[in-house]
């Protein structure tokens, strides 16, 4: 039997509301996984980059929810998470939701603005503007939950216990 795109979402889902909503659960999956490859359809990235982890690339793809399925292509597998947000569909709230853009805005601004402040600055508001974008870049580049990875032969282990369900 080989598992699908389908299979793959609902398994996220089910193992995001186990783990909690401050947790991001990663699915690996192998080459040799029983896995049909050919049912996630092709690769788009969306012209947005991913988070750096080390990844050769990133292919996001559609579900039948707000979400997205996103995957982190390596040399041995493909990493899956759920975005909270499809990215394709909505870039800005996907950055809200999903990263720290929102947080490293604000954290930016005020560090510029108290060094504009403590310098005598006349231009508080325009330093506070630079440091908004620079926060919010770097916050961007950082996942808004912390990750529990899982391999997908374990996930069938437990779809096969009766203790996750299949789609």
């Amino acid at each position: 039997m080989r598992f699908t795109k389908t299979f793959l979402i609902q398994a996220l889902r089910q193992l995001d509301r186990e783990h909690g909503a401050d947790v991001l659960t990663v699915i690996n999956v192998r080459p040799d996984d029983p896995f049909d490859f050919a049912s996630l359809g092709p690769c788009c990235n969306c012209g947005l980059p991913g988070i750096n982890c080390g990844q050769a690339r990133d292919c996001r793809y559609s579900t039948d929810g707000p979400e997205g399925l996103h995957a982190h292509v390596y040399g041995d597998r493909l990493a899956f998470h759920l975005d909270a947000v499809d990215a394709c569909r909505d870039v800005v709230n996907h950055g809200v939701k999903d990263t720290r853009a929102v947080e490293g805005a604000f954290i930016g601004a005020g560090i510029a603005a108290l060094v504009a402040v403590l310098s005598d600055s006349k231009s508080i508001s325009g330093a506070a503007l630079v440091g908004a974008a620079i926060g919010g870049a770097l916050g961007a580049a950082a996942p808004a939950r912390r990750q529990k990875v899982v391999e997908f032969r374990d996930v069938i282990a437990r779809v096969r216990a009766g203790l996750l369900a299949a789609a």
